[in-house]
């Protein structure tokens, strides 16, 4: 089904889905109950249907069918051997790994690779848009709530997608292969992620990877260093005028004394004093309380990245961590035969690796990296029939 402008709504609808503007989680004014839990089950369907509409993926799509089930599997087993929490339970808590199967709608919607990219970049415009007008006060939001620290304001969705969608634009800018669209998200998505997300590690992570398109991109040294200037000018002026006390926050991230004291800090050295050998999995909050009622109410798995990965696997971690770095470099690997040369999934790949000390990447991120795996899968299709 498509517009006369070529636009493909099933593809735009499960993007918009997929990129977790409705996903619900603390401080979204826009949660809706269960969508996640929803879209997961239609997309368990579409499962199904691409096995029988591209038989020559059957082994990709198993792979990543079965993937996520059995790391969830194990979880949730070590989490009833350690803590006695039901099989089920713990299947649940891991819910979020199963993001994994949203390649499935977006790889069965999707014309191409330049259909996708456009249409991530589309949504990721209309979802910035959003939040600048819900914190300015011109959209309402579904879910009223409290913001109790310094972020005053912030809206938490789509911070991660976002950052991805970003990091793309800026490559086809860098590249000298960019539109209208790609400079509007550029402006637009980086306001979102400093004023309405105010998630320092995003914008770190945001930072350094585009740094690294400026530095390695092939346009002439001196544009890259009036581009880069221009941005590090912009940026800060638009920081004051929205009088975000963001920069002395952002600060923290490099304070050794502000780290150790910290709430991440303090998981962290949870985790390494109670952590078993195989692992101890993963507590769901509604049963009995979950970590909260053992290890204290600021405890939280999706904070703490990779060492909340050593907490559900123990020594098993490191098989982990070498499966996901060779998705990861499955990823980048494929963006070579992108049309765009797929140095903004390059990037999304640098940025996700920067974040994983603060997210783990398949545990919290999963959908994201859907996202990017879809991006590669379709690449590598297109070099195929080229």
């Amino acid at each position: 089904m498509r517009a006369v402008s070529g636009i493909s709504w099933p593809l735009f609808l499960w993007v918009l889905a997929v990129f977790g503007v409705f996903f619900e989680r603390p401080h979204n004014p826009f949660s809706v109950p269960l969508f996640r839990e929803g879209l997961t089950v239609l997309a368990l369907g579409y499962f199904f249907l691409m096995l029988w509409r591209d038989r020559q993926l059957a082994g990709l799509l198993w792979f990543f069918f079965l993937l996520p089930l059995v790391l969830s599997a194990y979880s949730a087993a070590r989490a009833g051997i350690v803590y006695g929490q039901f099989l089920l339970y713990g299947m649940i808590e891991e819910r979020r790994l199963l993001g994994i199967w949203f390649l499935f709608p977006l790889l069965y919607h999707a014309r191409d690779y330049g259909d996708l990219l456009r249409m991530l970049k589309v949504v990721a415009l209309l979802a910035a848009l959003l939040g600048i007008l819900h914190s300015v006060g011109l959209v309402p939001g579904f879910v009223r709530y409290e913001i109790t620290d310094w972020r005053v304001g912030r809206a938490n969705f789509s911070g991660v997608p976002m950052m991805v969608a970003v990091l793309l634009a800026l490559a086809a800018i860098v590249q000298r292969a960019a539109g209208r669209l790609d400079y509007a998200l550029l402006a637009v998505g980086t306001v979102f992620l400093i004023s309405v997300s105010q998630t320092r590690q995003l914008v770190l992570a945001l930072g350094l990877a585009g740094l690294w398109s400026v530095i390695f991109s092939p346009v002439p040294a001196v544009r890259k260093a009036a581009f880069w200037s221009l941005i590090c000018i912009l940026v800060p002026v638009f920081v004051m005028i929205a009088d975000v006390s963001w920069f002395a926050r952002f600060g923290q991230v490099f304070d050794p004394n502000a780290l150790a004291g910290s709430v991440r800090a303090a998981s962290i050295e949870t985790v390494f004093a109670v952590t078993e050998i195989w692992g101890n999995g993963a507590l769901w909050l509604q049963w009995q309380g979950g970590a909260h009622s053992l290890y204290g109410p600021h405890f939280f798995l999706s904070d703490i990245g990779i060492f909340g990965s050593y907490f559900r696997f123990g020594v098993l971690v490191l098989p982990f961590v070498a499966l996901t770095l060779g998705l990861l470099i499955w990823i980048a690997h494929g963006s070579r035969w992108a049309p765009d040369g797929g140095l903004g999934m390059r990037l999304g790949v640098i940025a996700l690796v920067v974040l994983w000390p603060t997210g783990a990447i398949l545990e919290s991120r999963a959908a994201v990296v859907a996202i990017l795996l879809t991006l590669a899968v379709l690449a590598r299709r297109e070099r195929v029939y080229a």
